[in-house]
């Protein structure tokens, strides 16, 4: 798979050489740079492609993800509350927010943030995973077995959900 992410990086990168302003071209770099842990680069761009159009949706949301991996969490928050604001009802970006909610111990927000996006997007096994772990952490241990209990029947080959299940039952 990294030789797909390094191949990736390597079209995307001959594309801006053709295109050196596409924006669409630079968030899409930001993207292949974040899978591959690559967050510094991936933050440098996001800046690049926000002094050009600050209100760039994807590269807002890329920010707040590169930042977090940096372990930035407040600058992290304020790109993705940003985010929020322009696209309030984007999964994605809502299970971002809570995840750095989360980070940043605001529990309350966190679940917000994920029933929030469970609320747009009920089929996806990742925010029924983290709401299994806010609501553990919350000590809503019922809610948790069912919300880990949804994330697995969407996707019955992640270990994750089973793993965090499993230490449910170890806590209680």
């Amino acid at each position: 798979q990294r030789k797909q992410f390094d191949d990736a990086a390597e079209f995307i990168r001959h594309a801006l050489d053709a295109s050196p302003g596409n924006v669409a071209y630079q968030a899409n770099l930001v993207a292949v740079l974040l899978s591959q842990n690559m967050a510094g680069e991936a933050e440098l761009l996001c800046r690049r492609i926000l002094k050009q159009q600050p209100e760039h949706v994807t590269a807002l949301k890329h920010l707040g993800t590169a930042l977090r991996k940096q372990n930035r969490l407040a600058e992290a928050l304020s790109a993705l509350q940003q985010c929020a604001q322009l696209t309030p009802d984007d999964s994605e970006l809502l299970c971002n927010l809570g995840a750095v909610y989360s980070d940043l111990g605001r529990v309350d927000d966190a679940l917000s943030a994920f029933q929030r996006a469970c609320s747009v997007k009920t089929d996806q096994p990742e925010i029924h995973l983290n709401l299994g772990a806010v609501f553990r952490k919350l000590g809503r241990f019922s809610e948790s077995l069912m919300s880990l209990n949804r994330s697995i029947e969407l996707a019955p080959n992640r270990s994750e959900a089973f793993v965090n299940r499993g230490n449910l039952f170890l806590v209680q």
